[in-house]
């Protein structure tokens, strides 16, 4: 007759554990092998011992130590940000890396992950709030917080994501910083005669995003057309520079340009083709990009905004603080404060759609007040 115990001692498959029930202790036992050493666990039934070792199983694969009975939100978040690496770009790696070290990690990186709960974490976000941290940056510590807290639920290291049971504050659009038409034209002109003077140009009269515009490549410009074509984003790793995929499908865009921005083009690419004759082998542009250094090696962004776009600045005398991604909010409240449609705005901006527009831009929007009392009153005189 099997018992119990010999019942369920039995050897599964081969890494899949071995399970024995103590009598004496009114025990179930799960064992198995992980980096050469057995481990064991104990639940008062045969299913909790295997929960409790298949979640060790996981978190070891996860390069978590299954010993940790303490693993915090910390080890979570690093482990998590050490695993994305090789998925993301240079500068969301960066952005990342700083939410965890400078905010989560402070926060609630010392809470064991297994106790971490909804309280916690919208207790941290009161605080984040009362520092005087602004609700977008509330948000943004909740996706870093819920993609690193959803991978550990899917590796069965944590039965649910906290984060995605808080209350988040409302997301208050801050107007973006703006320019009239006449400071505009001193910006360009304060441009005029620097290298990069036709990237500016087009940054302005496109909105374009910063990298989309250092990774233009030449085959992707039609000046006698005058449209560009934003296929790719330029990007950089470990192993250095490279044309990434888009942020989303509607960032794949035709964008008509006009005869200055056209004419501004043609001078740089007459400008570019001196430099590379006068270097000759040794000029390094291997992506056919628009916009390149004197050498013809691709631009980094915060040297782009250090050497050329901090001076043109401080040259025009317009005395605004202005970031290079400025230039597409100086576009889009342009275009919207003159009446352009949002839709085609949104289509130049490559938003996913037109609410994302809306939500970002609506102080731009001139008042219609009048214009729609006009039209209404008009059809009722009509009825009357």
């Amino acid at each position: 007759m099997t018992t119990k115990a010999n019942q369920n001692s039995r050897k599964r498959g081969q890494h899949e554990g071995t399970f024995t029930y103590l009598a004496g202790r009114n025990l179930w036992m799960a064992r198995i092998m992980l980096d050469l050493r057995r481990r064991s666990f104990y639940g008062k039934t045969r299913d909790e011992a295997a929960r409790k070792m298949d979640a060790a199983k996981r978190m070891h694969k996860l390069s978590v130590d299954p010993d940790s009975k303490d693993l915090t939100v910390q080890q979570l978040l690093g482990q998590w940000l050490r695993d994305s690496e090789p998925l993301w770009a240079a500068s969301t790696l960066a952005h990342h890396e700083y939410m965890v070290r400078v905010h989560l990690g402070l926060g609630l990186g010392r809470r064991k992950a297994s106790t971490l709960t909804t309280s916690h974490v919208q207790s941290f976000y009161g605080d984040m709030l009362r520092q005087g941290h602004s609700t977008a940056l509330v948000h943004h510590a909740n996706r870093v917080l819920r993609a690193c807290l959803n991978r550990a639920v899917k590796a069965g290291i944590l039965e649910r994501n906290v984060s995605t049971l808080v209350d988040l504050p409302a997301h208050r659009v801050k107007e973006k910083p703006h320019l009239s038409a006449l400071e505009v034209q001193h910006v360009l002109s304060a441009a005029r005669g620097d290298r990069l003077e036709s990237l500016f140009t087009l940054g302005l009269s496109t909105g374009c995003r910063i990298s989309e515009l250092l990774g233009l490549q030449w085959d992707r410009v039609d000046l006698d057309s005058g449209t560009i074509h934003i296929t790719h984003l330029l990007k950089s790793n470990k192993e250095g520079w490279f044309l990434g995929e888009l942020k989303t499908e509607r960032s794949r865009r035709h964008i008509e340009i006009g005869p200055a921005t056209v004419a501004s083009l043609k001078a740089h690419r007459s400008r570019m083709a001196e430099e590379q004759l006068r270097l000759g082998p040794d000029w390094g542009n291997n992506l056919g990009l628009v916009f390149v250094t004197e050498f013809g090696t691709p631009i980094e962004r915060r040297n782009l905004r250090r050497r050329n776009w901090k001076e043109i600045i401080e040259r025009s005398g317009i005395g605004k603080h202005l970031t290079l991604h400025n230039m597409r909010d100086i576009f889009a409240s342009l275009a919207l404060g003159n009446g352009m449609n949002i839709v085609t705005v949104s289509s130049m901006l490559g938003h996913r759609d037109p609410s994302v527009t809306l939500q970002r831009y609506s102080y731009a929007l001139p008042d219609s007040g009048r214009e729609v009392a006009d039209v209404m009153d008009h059809v009722i005189a009509a009825a009357v």
